[in-house]
């Protein structure tokens, strides 16, 4: 539940930090960084990348473990997207993921096309 609220209010911060600069800028870069921390232990890293203009965004988090919990658990995560935007709306072109622990690699791979899935691939299945 705790976990649910917390990404919540990440989602609300990350939204708005696009809707200010989309009303005051051509084209803007956000880059930003933070540690996840537990009881002083840092267990990870957490970076987004928003670019956009007046007609394209392109999204990036990426999600790393460090510090001592990263010898327990390593993990890598990064999640992808690309598209238009379009009368104020996000219309997506190209969205991936790839994720990494010590057990299992996956990748996902999403393609768009007038605001369809064309592409859709999963490895391993």
């Amino acid at each position: 539940m705790l976990k649910h609220m917390y990404l919540h209010q990440i989602k609300k911060i990350f939204f708005f930090i696009i809707l200010i600069f989309s009303t005051s800028a051509s084209s803007s870069s956000i880059v930003v960084q933070y540690d996840i921390v537990w009881n002083k232990i840092l267990l990870g890293k957490i970076g987004w990348e928003i670019n956009f203009n007046h007609t394209n965004y392109e999204f990036v988090i990426e999600l790393k473990s460090e510090g001592l919990a990263g010898n327990f658990y390593p993990f890598y995560g990064k999640h992808y997207s690309n598209g238009m935007i379009i009368g104020g709306q996000f219309i997506p072109k190209e969205y991936y993921q790839v994720w990494k622990t010590k057990k299992k690699n996956r990748f996902i791979s999403l393609k768009f096309n007038n605001k369809k899935l064309i592409f859709f691939e999963i490895k391993p299945n």
